[in-house]
């Protein structure tokens, strides 16, 4: 059986290093996914209270239209 060739040879504190800067970029990532994430949940709810905004004032038209005697006919 062929032997594997061996890895190569580096300093622990190269290792270390080198785990370090992958951790920085995760961090980072997950920071401007935060960021994100919030900007998008923030979208929404802006979104949600102008659609109930414009929901009430549907219903006040519909209802001053049915006072006025006007009728939905529906088919």
């Amino acid at each position: 059986m062929p032997r594997k060739k061996a890895k190569e040879k580096r300093l622990i504190c190269h290792l270390h290093d080198d785990i370090i800067e992958e951790c920085d970029f995760l961090l980072e990532t997950f920071e401007e996914f935060k960021t994100k994430v919030t900007h998008i949940k923030q979208l929404a709810e802006d979104a949600k209270e102008r659609g109930q905004a414009m929901e009430d004032r549907l219903y006040d038209y519909k209802r001053a239209i049915e006072g006025l005697g006007f009728t939905r006919d529906i088919k």
